[in-house]
């Protein structure tokens, strides 16, 4: 039983229209969010959300549908958040120009990369692409071309489009992160039930047997890096829209490392799953922190004061439970619900028909 089966597009989109109207929503956020739904503070927050979420479904492309572990990716989100603020910051192109060329950059460098990443396989790819993002991250740390260093990179306010410009103009800042999962979503949900995504789950599955079918395996995996990079590039643009600026986070290991752990709990080979489990991710590394700072001391045990407080650590504990308890993540967890609600409802009526056929 797919995902797709039971999380209907029809759904899916009525889950859209419903984050679309959030913003005109004014429900208290229960510890979830800083402030009520449509206060500035969580619309921030939840524009980031979004976009971790887009993130983990292009990253879901390459290691739930094509089984490539790559390490790499984070570099792709990075490269469209500072080739497009660079862009603005250094040239005199405006900002919808500056997010296309972004865009096609991202997909020009992935090509070339992948064009050598991929000519090895297994746990040397995983190197290669391990070794590229590092390069990326020394030059943003270094302060090469001009990225801000550790400091990072401010947009100039005068390149920005007035609707994206102060706290009154939050919503239309979320609603461009909500149309940029959309876009994400849309465009892996096509690769995915194409034939071309049954040929990448092939290869996945067993990669000498599709080369023995006559499937160029090298050409598949290549298309489906450059299709999920160019993604993440659009996302990186996004971010920084959200947030103003460039963040050397967004090149970092631990982000690489995060990406293994969105789609793992939300469920590997299905794009909702990532889209969920990035959710969660992104929700529990930045509000844990907050909840944290604001108990009082005494008032929870100290283990859980300690855990709240290292936000990295409760994620790893909650990692390890999900891979040994429910290794096909928290849509493996609702698929085998729906599955045994099925399997009662059916019940009765296979005993009426075998009654019916004695």
């Amino acid at each position: 039983m797919t995902t797709s089966r039971i999380v209907k597009p029809v759904a899916l989109a009525a889950v859209a229209v419903l984050l679309a109207l959030v913003p005109y929503t004014w429900f208290p956020g229960f510890g979830l969010l800083p402030d009520y739904t449509g206060a500035a503070g969580s619309l921030s927050l939840l524009s980031k959300v979004m976009i971790m979420a887009a993130l983990a479904v292009t990253f879901d492309l390459l290691l739930g549908q094509s089984g490539l572990m790559s390490f790499g990716h984070v570099l792709y989100f990075g490269v469209g958040a500072y080739a497009f603020a660079m862009l603005l910051a250094y040239t005199s192109l405006t900002f919808w120009v500056a997010a296309a060329l972004t865009v096609l950059l991202t997909a020009g460098l992935s090509l070339l990369l992948s064009l050598v990443a991929l000519r090895v396989e297994n746990i040397a790819y995983s190197m290669v692409t391990l070794a590229f993002a590092q390069v990326g991250a020394v030059a943003v740390a270094r302060n090469y071309f001009g990225t801000g260093g550790e400091s990072g990179l401010r947009l100039p306010t005068e390149k920005i489009p007035a609707l994206f410009v102060g706290l009154q103009n939050t919503p239309n800042v979320y609603w461009f992160s909500l149309a940029t999962l959309a876009v994400v979503v849309t465009a892996a949900a096509l690769v995915v039930r194409s034939r071309f995504g049954l040929s990448l789950r092939g290869t996945r599955d067993n990669a000498l047997r599709m080369r023995v079918l006559g499937y160029n395996v090298y050409g598949l995996r290549l298309a489906v890096s450059v299709v999920a990079s160019t993604l993440a590039g659009l996302c990186g643009v996004a971010y920084v829209v959200t947030i103003g600026g460039t963040d050397p986070d967004a090149v970092g290991l631990m982000l690489a490392l995060s990406l293994i752990f969105m789609v793992v709990i939300g469920g590997s080979g299905s794009l909702v799953g990532a889209a969920i489990g990035g959710t969660v991710y992104a929700f529990l590394d930045m509000r844990l922190p907050a909840v944290g700072d604001g108990l009082d001391a005494g008032s929870v045990p100290p283990l859980v004061a300690h855990l709240l407080g290292e936000p990295d650590l409760l994620l790893g504990v909650i990692f390890l439970i999900v891979v040994f308890v429910a290794p096909k993540g928290i849509v493996g967890i609702a698929e085998a619900a729906v599955a045994k609600v099925r399997a009662r409802r059916a019940g009765p009526l296979r005993v009426v028909l075998e009654e019916d056929f004695r």
